[in-house]
């Protein structure tokens, strides 16, 4: 299952917000999830980080839409 989210902030994605992602995935009990954050603005060091380690983690920023 897909699950996405969508911040048109003045400021860099975080990783509260992918972390919120998959605790509101969580609610629907998926099997198996993969997670995509979609920024006007880019992400931090700390989500992009953690989205290098994660093979369910896709992040896509404004630049590269």
């Amino acid at each position: 299952m897909l699950f996405c989210e969508c911040k048109w902030r003045s400021v860099p994605t975080g990783l509260r917000q992918l972390e919120t992602l998959r605790n509101r995935a969580e609610l629907l009990h998926p099997e198996h999830g993969h997670y995509m954050l979609f920024s006007k603005n880019g992400f931090d060091e700390h989500v992009t980080s953690r989205a290098a380690q994660a093979d369910d983690v896709t992040l896509v920023d404004f630049g590269s839409m």
